[in-house]
């Protein structure tokens, strides 16, 4: 009975949580911003000829030159047919080339060409040009604060990632753990239960119609 009482007061008490504090302030709208920026990447090099596929298959390569399509098909998880048409598509429109591989007379070794690398300039000066426009208009000293912290955020992002993401992975399980409820005995279940209420009603005020909505 009591944990069922303890349920019905955590479920409301869990709304009432959302309309005080947000799980996320950004409402990942850093995101989204960087999927718009994409989209108009992606529209502006199909208009060169180049889809998206084929800029995955020239990314990795550029970053794995010396790679073979084997390697490709087993990192971009693509099919193995699938790659060898990529592959030649881009040799003939001069992206790749092939050179033979010293190890195994059965495969060939992949390379980008110049005209790759210039592919990867002008994927950096289409993306600029999206971030240019849409921080055009804002005053400069709006300006200034915004790529101020936002270069502060993507250092602490690159140093998290250089740890693994310990401490945003620890951030995770500490929530999933604290806002799921395991199966087991009654004594057990409960005491979660008081748990949760407690730590969710803690941090914030309530006012005395919300304690009423809460406790009736």
């Amino acid at each position: 009975m009591l944990s069922s009482i303890l349920v019905e007061h955590t479920t409301k008490c869990f709304y009432l949580k959302r309309r005080h504090s947000s799980i996320d302030n950004t409402e990942r709208k850093i995101t989204k911003i960087a999927r718009e920026a994409n989209r108009f990447t992606v529209q502006t090099m199909k208009e060169d000829g180049i889809g998206t596929a084929e800029m995955d298959v020239i990314h990795f390569v550029r970053h794995n030159p010396g790679t073979t399509q084997k390697e490709m098909w087993e990192a971009l998880k693509i099919d193995k047919g699938a790659t060898a048409r990529r592959v030649a598509r881009l040799e003939e429109k001069g992206y790749l080339t092939r050179e033979p591989n010293p190890l195994d007379g059965r495969s060939q070794l992949l390379y980008p060409t110049e005209k790759a690398e210039a592919l990867r300039n002008s994927k950096a000066e289409i993306e600029g040009s999206f971030y240019e426009w849409l921080l055009d208009g804002l005053p400069d000293d709006e300006k200034e604060v915004f790529c101020k912290t936002l270069n502060t955020l993507y250092l602490k992002s690159k140093e998290e990632r250089r740890a693994g993401f310990l401490h945003v992975a620890q951030l995770v399980k500490e929530k999933h753990t604290k806002h799921s409820f395991v199966a087991g005995s009654n004594g057990a279940q409960t005491q979660k239960l008081i748990y949760l209420v407690f730590d969710l009603i803690t941090p914030w005020n309530l006012t005395k119609e919300e304690e009423n909505q809460l406790l009736h």
